[in-house]
């Protein structure tokens, strides 16, 4: 579960995940990579645990350092 999931696909739009020339489902993917690695990882998203973006570099190294999650998934 993502709390405030649609401001959070302002911010995927804003930072240029999606745009004229990407694919138009580029931030319903990024979405759904998110709540897999949250299911995965028992945790939800939201302003506390997600919101700045130290807090996204913190979450990515423990991603990375948990062995759970592919590299190549951890940087999309």
């Amino acid at each position: 579960m993502i709390r405030y999931q649609a401001e959070f696909e302002g911010y995927l739009k804003a930072k240029g995940i999606a745009g004229k020339d990407k694919k138009a489902d580029a931030v319903q993917e990024c979405i759904a990579s998110l709540q897999s690695v949250a299911k995965q990882l028992g945790i939800k998203i939201n302003s506390k645990t997600l919101g700045s973006e130290e807090d996204i570099a913190t979450f990515s190294d423990l991603l990375g350092k948990s062995g759970k999650i592919p590299p190549r998934v951890i940087k999309k």
